[in-house]
């Protein structure tokens, strides 16, 4: 059961899911009269740049959040030997690297929600994904 409005999200065991729920907690106040925790350890530089540029073709609207890994082919040129090797890169996104978590993702399919973190501070997400828009012209 996942595409319910209930389930946030699914894992493969228990321990998967254990993990899923500290890793969700750490965007929480201890209690409500705290703050939410910054995690100033674990974030990328405030002042780094962003790779990723959004086009006016539709997108996946998750690289724009956490960005992505890409492949690139390189000629080389060894031993007389010419080949290609795949040289992988990270286009970074908005927000800092691997602390995106979707919420919902099978239930809403024309937006992305989630929580991430931007310099350790936690963020909601909310964006419209581009993929999933369709428009119907009745005549």
């Amino acid at each position: 059961m996942f595409n319910n409005g209930v389930t946030h999200d699914i894992v493969k065991d228990d321990f998967d899911g254990c993990l899923l729920i500290l890793r969700w907690l750490s965007y929480m106040p201890e209690t409500m009269l705290h703050l939410p925790p910054i995690l100033p350890e674990i974030h990328d530089s405030i002042n780094r740049s962003i790779d990723f540029t959004p086009t006016s073709t539709p997108y996946d609207p998750r690289h724009m959040i956490q960005g992505r890994q890409l492949t690139s082919l390189h000629q080389t040129n060894s031993n007389n030997d010419i080949g290609t090797s795949t040289t992988p890169t990270f286009q970074s996104g908005f927000f800092d690297r691997d602390s995106f978590i979707e919420i919902m993702k099978g239930w809403a399919k024309t937006v992305v929600c989630g929580r991430a973190r931007l310099g350790g501070i936690r963020k909601l997400i909310y964006i419209q994904n581009s993929l999933k828009i369709n428009i119907f012209f009745l005549s």
